[in-house]
């Protein structure tokens, strides 16, 4: 009986070392990715770039296809002014 609690207070003792041997390295693993990331300056000012000019792109798309099909509209109008449907 003595044997399983030795060894069931061994096992979580070597249980508790690994985890806390994981966690440190995550924690170091997690250090090392932010410094080559976040606070690298060249990849900041990369993902501030794309930040800023993805949506643009998206929004510069709309707005030219709106402006196109209004200057189509109005376009239209003019020539229905000049040229009426109905002559009476």
């Amino acid at each position: 009986m003595s044997t399983s609690k030795s060894s069931k207070g061994e096992f979580l003792y070597r249980y508790h070392l690994n985890f806390l041997f994981m966690e440190v390295l995550n924690q170091e693993l997690t250090q090392e990715i932010l410094r080559l990331t976040w606070r690298n300056p060249i990849f900041m000012a990369i993902a501030i770039a794309l930040i800023w000019l993805v949506p643009q792109l998206f929004i510069r798309k709309f707005i030219s296809t709106k402006y196109e099909k209004r200057k189509i509209e109005i376009q239209k109008n003019k020539i229905d002014k000049l040229y009426p449907k109905n002559l009476q």
